[in-house]
């Protein structure tokens, strides 16, 4: 019997020597054992061809299309042939590797290879082998290499097989890129099945082979073709039964290309997914608040759990895969990331891109009803609570809570600022805080991502990035207005305050934010870093509010570490306001030393002054909590700064304060006429807030000269060498009262397009002077309330209003036959109406008035300090001991005035403004009253201008006298120091006996004389009233004032005297001519020829005073001593030089000779001669005594 050497186990037994045998058919190759068992780890062949392996693997997929299940090397060449068409599929996805495509183009090759005689035999060879019908219409293959990106090495992974389509080489490592369905990494030693793979995938090799018939061809991919069919049987009928055609099918794919063109295998393209159409399916997807713009991106964090869900395009998340999850990635591009454990390019957020590394410690609690906080209540470890523990301290809801929000900006790309306090979560203990920011995800329980932050972290957690630093920073910042009201026009302007109180030289900074991405924000440091206080920076937004604010400080400075910041986020809780039915009417007096702001809600109330007196409508809100309890409600705020208080002083003197007119506040109107500003304000682009605001401060303030001072006498100096500075300062202050009145009607259900706004246009203000005011008015006006406005600015004459106030409260009752006189004293200005009947007859105004009391004179310089007043004041008060419980107040008050005294920028008329605004502490009134020697200057005040008043009003013809003589205006305080009993009895009976000889003509037995209860006021209520009421006689008398001129007499007339003999003219100057009415305005030429006149009228009255029985029974009741001998003296001396400056300086503001005089010139000889005397009688009888 013969031995047959065979490996199949079927065949002829019979047969002898070398007879022919029959060809080994499939069935009996099935039965050739492998002695390995399937396992080697090396694939070799016998089959005589150099594409051996390329067949090998159509059979291994015949062989494996039969045992799915199996681990053998078949199994494992499958594996690897699926990986490289998975890879070149989703090529475009894995941003970490590469593939590249060369082309071997086979006649070309061929003909190269037999062209050399060394490679003659091995072209012919290889020529044969490509005959084989597998290799007809192969025209080209391409050898497929891959490159980590930065590794530098190209490897070879296989070629393009037309027995396969693609053939992975042997002995290939694992990839570092996690397989889309993550179950391991390419070309590992793990067997995956097709069914075990990305889902896109699939589609598109079931769908190919569908609508590209000749892939199934037994010369092309049969092999792979019949895998799929024993695959999945039913698919591959499904997609059959859909009738695909290629065009509709291939058009959510592209062509795979190379170099020179598309890839093809027998005249088939191969085709990659388009970047368009990755895979869009995860459990991990954010599930944001906002429209996004781009892709939703995955939310991930450090061991993330992630296995059995679909991480990403159907890949299902494995044990292990979080752990490749980093607190932060090092590509800040998100459209750029790589996908952890899966190595596809497509964005994820991780704790590091919502969370910062340092949370801001404030040094005060947080306002968490105006910013968001986060949820609410905080949670506090019970160790904790004492620390952050109020003295007014009730519930957990009043522990103090002085963080900011560690959240970064790219929150807000996928959240809104409502969102927070849904979101973030605070839980104190003791030794650090933890924050917990809750990311909804679109499947599943949300992502919670966690950071401690400690104050000082142990040297075994410093390393761990899950904590963070807690950053202890003295800032604090303010908005105004802070609400967002419904109408968009009206949230036109914000303005920011910064307050940096920290050390280094870099200053804190802010960012700000919308829903649209960062705002621009006009940015001006005010104070920089300085050793007498805090810096300050400001920002104006306009058009729109922000959603949030990115604080920016500089971390404190360490050694050998590099310069860093820190980052939190404020979130304003805007007040939300609506526009109500309420109509309001404001009437801003802008004053010479004072001004005032009187409001009317409606035309049947009553004015009332401008206030912010409760929480509901704060203009400007800091970042604070107030306190719960305290003696006011303005204490609450301004004592919870806790160790910056510095910025509540800086608030109040740059900013707006909290509160205004309401018991406790700091300010109420009338205000102050200042500006606080920066020491080089002047040559500044202006920018209010950022180097100049309304001073409300400025009788408080200890404010150095290296930050600041404090500017008055804004009204006067709009016109001159510092016109241009004066103009925008003027305008500053403006344009803030603007803003306080919009803001005060949004905030008390007004409707802010109807808000009627009414200013007084001063009488003595040259042309040019009055055409600056108004034009300032219109344009600042429409800056602040825009286009819409249903009610231009109102302008009303400043003499006029304040007759209205006094009429309509019944201190005056016009009515036929009766006239009046209402004299409204300013600072600067004083004012004249005369009333003839029920119709005003004539307007005049002079500059005699108030500041002529308390001020060095005329030519007063910043910085004198000459008056007697003043001087008396400063020489009494550091002798006065204060009570016990006024200590603290008097003391304030004391500095405050001592400061003044040494400021620079300060006239003298400043510095007395101070004592008035402290009277309650410093009691300047008080020292007045007594002064006897001293108070004969408020006598000969009063008395010049009664005496002028009796003049001009029979000059215009005005008879009888007038029955009321009414004193409005700030300056008119003094008549209650003048005559400090009720009604003013005295100072009645003196103005009837000055009227009667100043005119010669019996004064009526009811002449009153009346100072109004709110003096300041009465001018801004008059306003108030008229346009509020809009009553038809009111509009009426301001139609005839608007055509009605100011009116002026030279002062030089006089009646017969009492012995029937005329007063002879001055020497020998022309007799005057009668005046009478508007027709008689005297020129400037005919003002110079009388000044000598003028002199001897002034003379006539001071004569009158020092002789008369009657004014001297009433000197005691004033308590005056009126030296006549001395007083007679000083006047003879000083009355000419005094008119004589008033002269010159009304002739270099009058156009020409035979223009009108704005002015009388009766003043001029009073209003140098006053201050003067201040100072002669402080020297001759207060000097020596009080040394």
């Amino acid at each position: 019997m013969s031995t047959i050497l065979r490996l199949h186990q079927q065949g002829k037994s019979l047969l002898r020597g070398w007879q022919q045998s029959d060809r080994i058919s499939d069935n009996q190759i099935k039965t050739i054992a492998d002695p390995d068992g399937g396992s080697a780890h090396v694939t070799s062949t016998s089959i005589p061809t150099p594409f051996g392996q390329l067949h090998l693997l159509a059979e291994a997929f015949e062989f494996v299309r039969h045992e799915p299940n199996g681990t053998s090397v078949y199994h494992h060449l499958v594996t690897h042939c699926l990986d490289l068409l998975e890879l070149l599929f989703f090529r475009q996805q894995f941003a970490n590797y590469s593939l590249t495509l060369l082309p071997w183009h086979k006649d070309d090759q061929l003909r190269a290879l037999q062209s050399n005689d060394a490679t003659r035999l091995m072209g012919r060879t290889l020529g044969l082998y490509l005959n084989d019908p597998q290799f007809a219409g192969v025209e080209t293959l391409f050898l497929i290499f891959g490159e980590a990106r930065g590794s530098g090495r190209r490897e070879l992974l296989g070629l393009t097989s037309p027995f396969t389509l693609v053939f992975a080489r042997q002995g290939l490592r694992a990839l570092d890129i996690q397989r889309v369905n993550g179950t391991g990494r390419y070309f590992d030693q793990a067997i995956v099945p097709l069914a075990q793979r990305a889902p896109e995938f699939q589609k598109f090799l079931y769908g190919w082979f569908d609508v590209n018939k000749n892939l199934r061809d037994k010369t092309f991919a049969n092999s792979l073709f019949r895998y799929l069919q024993d695959t999945d049987r039913q698919r591959v009928n499904d997609v059959a039964g859909q009738n695909l055609s290629p065009t509709e099918f291939l058009a959510d794919y592209e062509p795979l290309p190379y170099e020179g063109g598309v890839v093809r295998i027998k005249g088939a393209e191969l085709y990659q997914a388009r970047v368009s159409q990755k895979p869009g399916t995860s459990d991990w997807f954010i599930a944001a608040t906002r429209v996004l713009e781009g892709p939703a991106p995955l939310v991930l964090k450090p061991d993330l759990d992630l296995t059995g869900s679909n991480y990403y395009g159907g890949t299902k998340g494995a044990a292990g895969m979080g752990a490749q999850i980093g607190w932060a990635d090092a590509e800040p591009n998100l459209a750029a990331r790589v996908l952890p454990a899966l190595g596809i390019t497509y964005p994820y957020l991780t704790v590091n891109d919502l969370l910062e590394d340092f949370l801001v410690e404030l040094p005060y609690g947080l306002n968490r009803d105006k910013f968001a906080a986060g949820r609410q209540p905080v949670i506090y470890a019970p160790g904790a609570r004492k620390a952050y523990q109020y003295t007014d301290f009730d519930t957990d809801a009043d522990l103090q809570f002085p963080f900011l929000l560690p959240i970064k900006k790219q929150f807000f790309n996928y959240f809104t600022p409502e969102d927070v306090n849904r979101l973030v979560q605070f839980t104190v203990e003791i030794n650090y805080v933890t924050v917990t920011l809750t990311v909804p995800v679109q499947h599943g329980q949300p992502v919670v991502y966690e950071r401690h932050y400690y104050r000082k972290l142990p040297s075994a957690v410093s390393q761990r990035p899950e904590n963070g630093f807690l950053v202890e920073t003295l800032v604090n910042l303010g908005v105004f207005p802070f609400y967002k009201h419904e109408r968009a026009e009206i949230n036109n302007t914000y303005e920011v305050m910064l307050v940096d109180d920290n050390s280094g030289a870099t200053l804190a900074d802010l960012h700000f934010h919308d829903a649209q991405g960062p705002r621009q924000a006009e940015k001006q440091v005010r104070v920089a870093r300085n050793p007498f206080g805090a810096a300050s920076i400001y920002y104006q937004l306009r058009q729109a509010p922000f959603d949030f604010v990115e604080l920016e400080c500089p971390l404190p400075d360490a050694p050998g570490t590099p310069f860093r910041t820190v980052r939190n986020v404020v979130v304003p809780r805007w007040k939300a306001v609506t526009s109500g039915p309420a109509n309001f009417t404001f009437a801003v007096d802008f004053g010479t030393t004072n001004s005032h702001v009187a409001l009317m809600r409606g035309a049947d109330t009553t004015p009332e002054p401008f206030r912010i007196a409760t929480e509901d409508e704060l203009q400007v809100v800091t970042l604070n909590q107030p306190l719960k309890r305290a003696n006011s409600l303005p204490e609450r705020y301004s004592t919870s700064f806790g160790s910056l208080a510095y910025a509540r002083t800086v608030q109040n003197r740059e900013f707006v304060p909290a509160f205004i007119g309401t018991s406790g506040a700091d300010y109420a109107f009338p205000i102050r006429t200042a500006t606080c500003e920066t020491p080089i304000f002047a040559g500044q682009i202006t920018q209010l807030f950022g180097n100049v605001n309304i001073g409300f401060n400025i009788n408080r303030d200890e404010l150095n000269g290296a930050v600041g001072h404090y500017r008055t006498n804004l009204k006067w100096e709009t016109s001159g060498a510092d016109n241009e500075a004066g103009q925008r300062r003027m305008r500053a202050f403006l344009r803030e009262m603007l803003l306080l009145i919009k803001h005060k009607t949004a905030l008390n259900n007004g409707d802010v397009s109807k808000t009627q706004v009414v200013w007084f246009r001063p009488l003595s203000m040259n042309a040019a002077a009055q055409l600056v005011f108004e034009n300032t008015w219109a344009e600042e006006y429409k800056w602040v309330f825009g286009e819409r406005q249903q009610f231009p600015p109102r302008v009303l004459s400043e003499s006029l209003a304040p007759y209205l106030d006094l009429v309509k409260q019944g201190a005056i009752e016009p009515r036929d036959g009766v006239n009046a006189v209402n004299v409204d004293i300013g600072g600067g200005t004083t004012d004249v109406l005369f009333v003839r009947g029920e119709k005003p007859a004539a307007i005049s105004s002079f500059r005699f008035a108030g500041d002529v009391l308390w001020s060095d004179g005329s030519r007063q310089t910043r910085g004198g300090r000459l008056n007697g007043f003043l001087r008396y004041q400063d020489a009494l008060v550091g002798k006065m001991v204060p009570d016990e419980t006024n200590k603290d107040a008097f003391q304030k008050a004391r500095n405050a005035f001592e400061k003044a005294m040494k400021n620079g920028d300060f006239y003298a008329s400043d510095v007395v403004s101070l004592l008035f605004g402290f009277d309650d502490q410093l009691r300047f009134s008080e020292k007045i009253i007594l002064a006897q020697h001293l108070r004969v200057v408020l006598l000969l005040h009063f008395a010049a201008i009664a005496y002028h008043v009796g003049q001009a009003a029979q000059a215009q013809g005005l008879s009888p006298l007038p029955r009321h003589l009414s004193f409005s205006g700030k300056g008119s305080t003094y008549i209650k120091l003048l005559d400090f009993r009720p009604g003013q009895p005295t100072a009645t009976k003196l103005a009837r006996l000055v009227l009667a000889f100043a005119t010669g003509q019996p004064v009526p037995a009811d002449f009153r004389l009346t100072v109004a209860t709110d003096p300041k006021e009465a001018t801004a209520n008059g306003g108030a009233r008229l346009f509020a009421a809009q009553q038809g006689e009111h509009l009426a008398l301001q139609d005839l004032m608007e055509n009605m001129k100011a009116s002026a007499i030279i002062g030089d007339t006089f009646p017969k005297d009492a012995d029937g003999d005329e007063a002879p003219d001055a020497a020998g100057a022309p007799a005057a001519p009668p005046l009478t009415g508007r027709a008689a305005q005297p020129t400037l030429a005919q003002a110079r020829e009388r000044r000598d006149a003028v002199l001897v009228n002034a003379q006539r009255l001071i004569d009158f005073l020092a002789n008369d029985p009657d004014v001297e029974e009433l000197l005691p009741r004033l308590n005056v001593e009126f030296d006549a001998d001395f007083l007679s003296e000083f006047f003879r001396q000083e009355m000419g030089d005094s008119l004589n400056a008033g002269f010159n300086q009304l002739s270099a503001n009058t156009a020409k000779e035979t223009s009108a005089i704005s002015e009388t010139l009766f003043f001029f000889a009073f209003r140098d001669a006053l201050p003067k005397l201040t100072q002669r009688l402080y020297e001759r009888h207060y000097a020596a005594q009080t040394a």
